[in-house]
């Protein structure tokens, strides 16, 4: 089965619209109970990948600046993996360790967002580091969106944009919420972390698909029921 059977930009665009227009409602406590619970599911799995996934932080650290080149390359293909496992689970579709690399299977688009994602977000850290926060905020649906819609790099940071200007204090406290989780999991000696940064890629993911919604060519839209 290819990697999320995906919709064009265009097939979504009518309810990003409305969206953009009327408004909608963030509702972070059920985002983080179902991320949690979601994870639970696949527990040994997301560990095991999210120790790669430190592994390679920490050799990205040692190798200075081939180290950061490495970084803005496979970052990208690397998170779109955590969503394809994350959507496998809520679609109910068979799950092998080997989805958590599916996000090469669409290396240039994913890396190309992240990239200038990461680029955009840098910038804004140079004029102080609220700047950087800020613009960060703004771009938090951008990989969704590449992903679910084949939205271009432009077309994603706009969208996004104008979807988080809508409830930006909300989805700036959702932004918070995965923030502090997270800083949490460090004061465990960092291994909550192994918790914790699957379950902030499932938090986006069900904002998300809550917010926008993803649709499948193929299969019945995920069904959350069971996480409440």
């Amino acid at each position: 089965m290819a990697f999320f059977s995906m919709t064009t930009f265009n097939s979504t665009s009518d309810r990003i619209n409305d969206r953009i227009a009327k408004g909608y409602q963030v509702r972070s406590s059920l985002y983080l109970k179902m991320a949690m619970d979601l994870v639970k599911q696949n527990l040994g799995m997301y560990v095991t990948f999210t120790l790669i996934y430190i592994a390679f932080m920490v050799l990205v650290w040692r190798l200075g600046e081939t180290g950061s080149f490495l970084n803005i390359i496979f970052s990208g293909p690397i998170s779109a993996g955590y969503y394809s496992v994350i959507h496998r689970t809520v679609s109910g579709r068979s799950l092998t360790f080997e989805n958590f690399f599916d996000g090469f299977k669409i290396f240039l688009p994913v890396m190309t967002i992240s990239m200038t994602s990461g680029l955009l977000t840098s910038l804004g850290a140079l004029l102080y580091i609220v700047p950087g926060l800020v613009i960060a905020i703004f771009l938090i649906f951008t990989m969704p969106l590449t992903i679910y819609t084949k939205a271009d790099v432009f077309s994603a940071i706009k969208i996004s944009q104008k979807i988080v200007a809508k409830q930006f204090w909300e989805i700036s406290k959702l932004a918070l919420y995965i923030a502090l989780i997270n800083i949490a999991a460090i004061f465990t000696f960092g291994i909550g972390l192994l918790f914790t940064l699957p379950m902030s890629f499932a938090v986006i993911y069900f904002a998300y698909d809550d917010i926008i919604g993803i649709n499948d060519d193929v299969e019945e839209k995920p069904n959350f029921s069971h996480f409440r």
